[in-house]
Formats: C-alpha cells, sequence, structure tokens
C-alpha cells in the first residue's frame, strides 16, 4: 500500500487441507499495519477457513504479520498457498503479486484447487497429480486437449500441441508437468512432461450442482453433474448444444461430434441427469458456462421426472397500491414443472383485457414479477380494483390449470 492508497482490508485463506482451530486465541496479529481500530472476521468457506482484517492501515513503510499456533500442515508432500488479497478503502480484494507459498515434506507438486484460484501465481514448470476424467482426442482431435482432477476436488485442462497424447485416457492416474496458462478464461497446464503412475477403475465422482451453481468459472475443468428439463436443443459448430432447467436456473451443455454420443432420445420436454466438465465459451463478447460430457454414462434421461400441475399458484401482494406515486405490485406464481406454458393477464371486473404481463414456456417454477399500473398503450389504468389471471399450460399432455387473485388500484386522497 501507499499512502495514496492504503491497504484497508486483508483476506488470508488458510491452505486446502491443513487443520487449525479457526479460534481468535490461536491468531496473532502485529506490526504497525495492524492499530488498535482494525477489526477481524474468521469463517469458514468450502472448507477452507478465512481470516478477513478491516480497518487496517498498511502503507509504503509499514507491515502486518498474522501468527498462528496449533496448525497442522497437510500430510501430502505438497506446495500449498496461503492466498492473500488486499483491498483500499471501499475497494474490491484481489490478490497480491504473489501469495506466500510453503513447501511441505519436499513436495515439488501443487493442489490443482490452487492452480484454478489464481493461476497468475504461478510461473515456471509446475506439477500435478491425478486421475484423468475425459481423455484425449474426444473434444478436439487436432492437438492434446484433456482434463485431470485431483483429490482437492478441482480440474484443469492438459493442453499440448500435435497429435493427441494416447497416455492420457480416462480414469489414468498421471503426473504432469509444465506451464500454466490462461486462454479465454480457461486454464491450462501446457505440459512438458508426463508420467503413467497407473489406472483406476473408477474415477473421481462429480460435485452435484443446481443450474444455476453451476454456472460459475470456479468449476472450470472440474467433473461436476446436474440435472434438469430440456428446453432447447441445437446443432452448430462441430457439436450439439442442449440448454437445460432444474427450475432455478438454467446451463448449457456442449456435446462436440467427436465424441460420438447418441443423442436421437434427448429431445424438448425431457428431463435429464449429465455430468461433465465444467467450461466457459466466449463468443462476440458473451461469456457461457457449459458442461462438457464425452461419453456414454454422462448423459441420460431422468426416468424419475414427473411433471404436475398440482403445485401451481398465484399470489398478488394483499394491498392496495398507487401507480401514479410510481408504486408497483408484487405477483408470486408457481407453473408446477419447467416448459409449461405460463400466461399471466390482468382483466377489469368487466372482463375486458388490460395487460398480458408474461406469456413464455416456463425456465423458472416459482417467480415473482411486478405490475406498474399500466396497460398495453403503457398509460396508467383508472382506479379500481382488478383482476390478475394465471394460465399454465402443460405442453406434454394439453392439461391446463388457472388461478386468480385481486388487484385493488388506489391514490392518495389531497386535502
Amino acid at each position: 500500500g501507499t499512502t495514496t492508497d492504503t491497504i484497508r482490508t486483508v483476506e488470508i485463506d488458510v491452505p486446502i487441507f491443513w487443520q487449525w482451530s479457526a479460534l481468535t486465541s490461536d491468531l496473532i496479529l502485529s506490526g504497525s499495519g495492524f492499530p488498535q481500530a482494525s477489526s477481524l472476521q474468521i469463517q469458514m468457506e468450502e472448507e477452507i477457513v478465512k481470516i478477513k482484517i478491516e480497518n487496517a492501515q498498511v502503507t509504503t513503510s509499514d507491515t502486518l504479520i498474522a501468527t498462528f499456533r496449533n496448525m497442522i500442515t497437510s500430510p501430502d508432500s505438497i506446495n500449498s498457498v496461503f492466498w492473500v488479497q488486499t483491498a483500499g478503502e471501499k475497494g474490491t480484494l484481489r490478490y497480491i503479486v504473489r501469495s506466500p507459498v510453503v513447501t511441505v515434506g519436499g513436495g515439488n507438486r501443487y493442489w490443482i484447487y490452487d492452480l484454478q484460484t489464481y493461476s497468475a501465481n504461478f510461473s515456471g514448470n509446475v506439477t500435478v497429480r491425478g486421475v484423468i476424467t475425459i481423455g484425449a482426442g474426444l473434444t478436439i482431435t487436432t492437438r492434446t486437449e484433456a482434463y485431470i482432477q485431483d483429490i482437492s476436488g478441482r480440474g484443469i485442462e492438459l493442453f499440448r500441441f500435435g497429435d493427441p497424447d494416447t497416455l492420457l485416457k480416462r480414469n489414468y492416474y498421471v503426473e504432469a508437468t509444465g506451464t500454466v496458462t490462461e486462454y479465454q478464461l480457461i486454464t491450462e497446464l501446457e505440459y512438458t512432461s508426463l508420467n503413467l503412475l497407473g489406472a483406476f477403475s473408477e474415477g473421481p465422482a462429480p460435485l452435484s450442482l443446481t443450474n444455476r451453481e453451476v454456472n460459475s468459472s470456479k468449476w472450470e475443468g472440474t467433473l461436476v453433474q446436474t440435472n434438469g428439463v430440456v428446453i432447447d436443443k441445437y446443432s452448430a459448430g462441430g457439436g450439439t448444444t442442449i440448454v437445460i432447467s432444474d427450475g432455478q436456473g438454467s446451463t448449457s451443455i456442449r456435446v462436440w461430434d467427436t465424441t460420438n454420443l447418441d443423442l436421437s432420445d434427448i429431445e424438448v420436454n425431457k428431463a435429464i441427469i449429465v455430468s461433465g466438465i465444467g467450461s466457459i465459451f466466449i463468443s462476440n463478447g458473451v461469456t457461457t458456462y457449459q458442461i462438457l460430457p464425452a461419453y456414454p454414462d454422462q448423459i441420460e434421461i431422468d426416468t424419475n421426472y414427473q411433471p404436475s400441475l398440482k403445485d401451481v399458484f398465484l399470489r398478488v401482494d394483499p394491498y392496495p397500491f398507487v401507480p401514479d406515486r410510481g408504486e408497483k405490485i408484487g405477483i408470486t406464481y408457481n407453473v408446477g414443472a419447467v416448459n409449461n406454458q405460463a400466461t399471466i393477464r390482468i382483466f377489469d371486473l368487466g372482463g375486458r383485457l388490460i395487460l398480458t404481463l408474461l406469456s413464455e414456456p416456463a425456465t423458472i417454477i416459482q417467480n415473482r414479477i411486478e405490475w406498474d399500473g399500466r396497460n398495453e398503450l403503457k398509460d396508467l389504468v383508472p382506479l379500481g380494483t382488478y383482476i390478475c389471471h394465471l394460465e399454465v399450460v402443460e405442453q406434454a399432455t394439453g392439461e391446463k390449470k388457472t388461478a386468480m387473485a385481486p388487484i385493488v388500484v388506489g391514490t392518495i386522497l389531497k386535502r
């Protein structure tokens, strides 16, 4: 930090697989950068202990020292990273140029978790050891592109120019050495040496996530699983994209033609269970998170899925609202299942249509929208009572269910 850009917040992560009490009594903070006004928070986040120090005062000449007691290192011979992020006043936390690395047991390897956390922290050759989750030659046939995952629960792409490496097969246990690079938000290990250590009958289990959770860069390169109803399917650019929704969000499944997977039974309105590698695709500045399955057992029809209209409901906030004061009324609804056709209309008491608020195949099962008290022409409606009408049509059967609720449009009387 500097005098004009003083570090005010410091966050330190205890390395993965290390054991520490997470007690404030086992952490001593000292140095001129830790004044009396500083505050300390310790919390767990995905099995990582995070120490957050706020109201620090670190300039060019200051130091802030964190001393840990009663700490046990990882049992593996590994290089462990104490990730450090800092921020100025009301700033955003950013990783420092080089977070400190502690070598345990003379190890020369790194956890893939650390490589994926902040790849710029690593220069020169690094070594990882793990199980191949997708072998070479399945997604790209013009170069080596495979994926490896270790016991940190994270994976990374193994990359090399030239013909696909025949040593990189699914469930092979390998050790790879190379340099960490980034290409269009994809973290890669461009390896220069590879050692086959053995093979497993089964590889790592995929991490089970919702459609919303899986749409994150943190799972890039990692084996994940999700499920949902197919809401779209199309072929382009040497592969097929399947869009699914689980009622809380949606995600894309990308199946390359080179995998030779049979997708003939995967149709709109069918529910599927998918596992594969989390990935990122950038086109025209738009970032899409997607899952890459590569084997027949990674995509299947969910035979337990049974869409139903029994959960359909409509609820309007139970009070009058005043549109001429800029107020809006909240409307909560449930459509029963993904891809049901949902239509919400506003009628007056004479049965005349005032506005169609919504008309679409649902990707979200339960949602909330607002009405601003205006009609199709964007004019404010007269004072009075209106009827909110929900119609849900099940796409697979054509069955229909409706629900209604009153809405009162009022005003503020002037004295």
